[in-house]
C-alpha cells in the first residue's frame, strides 16, 4: 500500500480565470502532472467548476475509472499574481480505490479547523487541529490496527509537549512524526541549483512573459522525483522549462513518516523575471 504524504506549503493557486456566469473547465494531465491538449493518454482529468460569485470547486479524477482523488472548495479564482486562487472551506483527499485519505478545511489558504487522515483500511491515523495555518491544542496519531501512537501539544504553532508510544502501549524515546524531505545540501543548495541551471525560454522572452510556475511533485522513498503537476501556470514553455528543472534535480534526502521512508508530495514555485 502507497500513502502519500503531503508538504503544504504557502503557495497556492493556478491560473486567472475570467467569466460573466457559472462554468466548467475540464483540463486533462499525464501520470508526470502534464497538462494535455486532449484525453488521449490521460492519467488524471481535473474538473473545475465555477460559480456566479467568483469562486467554486476542482475536483481531480482517476480517468481510467473516474475514482475521484481530490476536491477543494475556493472563495476566489482570481487575485494577485503570485497569489491567485483563495482556498476556504473543505477539502477531501481520496486513495485510488476510492476510500477516503484526508478531510479538512481552509481559511483563506490557510487550514482551519480539524484534519483527519485515515489508512486505507478505514482507520484513523491522525487527529489534529489548526487555527490560521499552525497547529494547535493536542494532535493524535494511531496504529493501523488503531491503538494509541503518539500524543503531541502545540501552543502558538509550536510544539511543547510529545510523547510516542509502542502498540503495547510503552513509552517509547520521542521522535518527530514527519521528516519532510530535502535537497542535497538543503534549501540553499536548491536555489543555487536552480539558478545555476535554469534556461529563460527564447519564446518566453521575445514577448515578455515572466511570472511564477508552481509545481507540486512527489518524492520518492529512494529520493527520487516523480509524478510533477503545475498548479500554476504562467505559458506553456515556462511551465516546461519549471518542470524541466525539477526533473534534472539529482535525487533527494527522502521523507520520513513515524521513522519510516514515504514518498511525500512537495510543491515549489520556480520565478521566471528579467533582470533590471
Amino acid at each position: 500500500m502507497k500513502i502519500l504524504y503531503t508538504c503544504l506549503t504557502a503557495f497556492f493557486i493556478v491560473v486567472t480565470v475570467h467569466f460573466a456566469s457559472a462554468q466548467t473547465q475540464t483540463i486533462y494531465y499525464n501520470k508526470g502532472g502534464i497538462k494535455l491538449l486532449s484525453s488521449e493518454g490521460a492519467y488524471f482529468f481535473e474538473q473545475t467548476d465555477y460559480n456566479a460569485s467568483g469562486g467554486g470547486t476542482r475536483t481531480r479524477f482517476l480517468k481510467a475509472n473516474n475514482v475521484k482523488v481530490s476536491l477543494y472548495n475556493y472563495s476566489s479564482f482570481e487575485g494577485e499574481e503570485d497569489n491567485n486562487e483563495i482556498l476556504n472551506g473543505d477539502y477531501s483527499l481520496w486513495y485510488d480505490s476510492g476510500k477516503l485519505s484526508e478531510k479538512g478545511s481552509y481559511e483563506n489558504n490557510k487550514l482551519h479547523g480539524k484534519v483527519s487522515t485515515w489508512f486505507e483500511n478505514g482507520q484513523l491515523s491522525y487527529e489534529k487541529f489548526y487555527f490560521k495555518g499552525e497547529l494547535k491544542d493536542t494532535l493524535k496519531g494511531y496504529y493501523e490496527d488503531g491503538a494509541l501512537r503518539r500524543i503531541e501539544v502545540y501552543k502558538e504553532g509550536g510544539m511543547v509537549d510529545g510523547k510516542v508510544f509502542s502498540k503495547a502501549g510503552a513509552d517509547l524515546p520521542y521522535f518527530p512524526a514527519f521528516v519532510l524531505p530535502e535537497f542535497p545540501g538543503g534549501e540553499n543548495a536548491m536555489i543555487a541549483y536552480i539558478s545555476k541551471n535554469l534556461k529563460y525560454p527564447e519564446e518566453a522572452l521575445r514577448y515578455g512573459i515572466s511570472g511564477l510556475v508552481l509545481i507540486t511533485f512527489i518524492v520518492e522513498k529512494d529520493g527520487s522525483i516523480n509524478t510533477l503537476e503545475v498548479i500554476k501556470s504562467v505559458y506553456d514553455v515556462l511551465d516546461n522549462e519549471a518542470i524541466r528543472i525539477i526533473r534534472s534535480m539529482p535525487r533527494w534526502k527522502p521523507g520520513l513518516n513515524e521513522g519510516n521512508l514515504v514518498p511525500v508530495s512537495f510543491t515549489l514555485p520556480v520565478r521566471f523575471a528579467f533582470s533590471d
